[in-house]
């Protein structure tokens, strides 16, 4: 089993929600959510820019907790892979949550910036898609190029 956690949990004094990466219960990555206009905090997430947090002091209100794991990773993850994809700014995880299930890839915009695009993923590489295929060739180009170094 991974050692890898997560957590997303609620500001008390704001709309922004804290997903937060885990290693052996120490965090290891902290992003804010920011609030967006007709969108409630919920359990779930959603397509979105995160932030990279300077501080990784948890926010009391805990929301949804669960295993992660790289989607990519037969075997269960671990602190150096995870750090290993985190260096390159493309993560392609899946949560196990009570309330948050699904993965979801984590796209870092430029190497020097603190801005990360998270997105549901519709493909995981190695995984059978609905109509059965595993291959890219039936993909949009701009979801090839998003994805581009992940298998």
């Amino acid at each position: 089993m991974s050692s890898i956690r997560f957590s997303l949990h609620k500001s008390p004094d704001d709309n922004f929600q804290h997903l937060i990466l885990l290693v052996r219960q120490r965090p290891l990555m902290h992003w804010v959510l920011p609030a967006v206009a007709g969108r409630g905090l919920s359990a779930s997430l959603e397509r979105g820019l995160l932030l990279e947090a300077p501080e990784v002091s948890t926010p009391s209100a805990c929301i949804a907790q669960g295993r992660c794991q790289l989607a990519y990773d037969p075997a269960p993850s671990t602190c150096a892979s995870l750090r290993a994809a985190l260096a390159k700014g493309r993560l392609l995880i899946t949560l196990s949550g009570s309330d948050v299930q699904g993965t979801y890839s984590l796209i870092r915009l430029h190497a020097t910036s603190p801005a990360w695009l998270l997105s549901p993923a519709t493909y995981v590489p190695g995984k059978r898609t609905l109509a059965g295929a595993t291959g890219l060739g039936s993909l949009a180009p701009s979801f090839r190029a998003q994805t581009a170094g992940l298998a």
